[in-house]
C-alpha cells in the first residue's frame, strides 16, 4: 500500500507540474454591467514565427468564436495593462479590438506604440481593464487558438479566451488537492 501511495503521489505531482509548465495567454471576459466589460489577461507563450503589428490578435473561427457582434476598437473605462515580447520589451495597452469579419473572430488588447516579436520570443500580457463594450457582444464559453490575424500556428501554446463567469480554482490546483486528499486517505488507512 505504501508503494501505491508513493506512486500515486508522484504521478499527481508530475501531472500538476506538467499543467503548470504549459504556458498560455489567457483572457477572461466578464460582464461589468452598464455597457461595460472587464478583460483580465495574464500568461505567456512562445512565438512560433516572427511578425509585427499593434497587438497579439488571436484568431478564432467566426462560426464558433467568442464574438457575437463586432464592436471595432473600444476605449478603456478604467484599469491598465501591458504586453511584452522579448525583442521589443513592454508596451502599455491603449484599447481593445473586437471583430467578426465573417471568417474569423478577433478579441485583443491593443497598443498604439506598435508590437512586434521574433521567432522564439516569449510573449506575455497582463492587466485588468474595464472597457466600454457591451457584454452581449460576446458569446459565453471557452475558446482556444494558436492562430493569429498574422497567420496560422503563431504561438507554441494556445491563447485561451474565457467569456462569462470564472471558475476560481485552476486545474493544476484541483489535481494537486486531489492527490493530497487521496494520499492523506491512504496514510490514514495505513495507520489503522
Amino acid at each position: 500500500m505504501k508503494k501505491f501511495i508513493k506512486t500515486f503521489t508522484a504521478v499527481s505531482l508530475l501531472a500538476s507540474a506538467s499543467f503548470l509548465s504549459n504556458a498560455a495567454l489567457v483572457l477572461n471576459i466578464t460582464d461589468e454591467g452598464m455597457g461595460q466589460t472587464r478583460f483580465e489577461f495574464s500568461g505567456s507563450t512562445i512565438a512560433a514565427s516572427q511578425t509585427g503589428g499593434n497587438g497579439i490578435w488571436p484568431s478564432f473561427d467566426s462560426n464558433t468564436g467568442p464574438v457575437n457582434t463586432s464592436l471595432g476598437c473600444v476605449s478603456i473605462a478604467s484599469g491598465s495593462g501591458t504586453m511584452m515580447s522579448t525583442s521589443l520589451g513592454t508596451v502599455n495597452v491603449d484599447d481593445a479590438c473586437i471583430f467578426d469579419d465573417g471568417s474569423n473572430d478577433y478579441v485583443t488588447p491593443r497598443t498604439f506604440a506598435g508590437f512586434s516579436w521574433n521567432t522564439g520570443d516569449t510573449l506575455s500580457w497582463s492587466g485588468n481593464i474595464v472597457y466600454n463594450a457591451v457584454f452581449s457582444s460576446f458569446a459565453p464559453g471557452s475558446y482556444s487558438s494558436v492562430n493569429s490575424i498574422y497567420g496560422d500556428n503563431m504561438f507554441t501554446d494556445a491563447v485561451i479566451v474565457n467569456v462569462g463567469p470564472q471558475v476560481d480554482v485552476s486545474a493544476p490546483t484541483m489535481i494537486g488537492l486531489l492527490g493530497l486528499a487521496l494520499a492523506g486517505l491512504g496514510a490514514r488507512r495505513l495507520k489503522r
